[in-house]
């Protein structure tokens, strides 16, 4: 039981779209093959519906930050014409 409970302390907690791929984003890209790619988005921009954010955040269990990859992607008439990796 104490090694059981060990483990569940030493776990990470992650938060948003888990992307390792973010190479795999290219301009002209279409609506379509963007969520195939790495899935729905986890926010919109409520003021335009044309950018998207991915956001992958990795914390530890004493809420300690380790990983956080921010992906805006832009779109216009449902083709990507921009796109930003933070």
């Amino acid at each position: 039981m104490f090694f059981f409970n060990k483990i569940l302390k030493s776990q990470n907690i992650i938060y948003g779209n888990y992307i390792n791929n973010f190479n795999l984003i290219k301009l002209g890209m279409t609506k379509k093959e963007v969520i195939t790619l790495f899935g729905k988005p986890l926010l919109n921009n409520i003021n335009n519906k044309n950018i998207w954010f991915y956001i992958y955040r990795k914390e530890c269990k004493r809420g300690l930050l380790i990983i956080q990859r921010i992906l805006i992607i832009k779109f216009n008439k449902n083709i990507v014409i921009d796109f930003m990796i933070r």
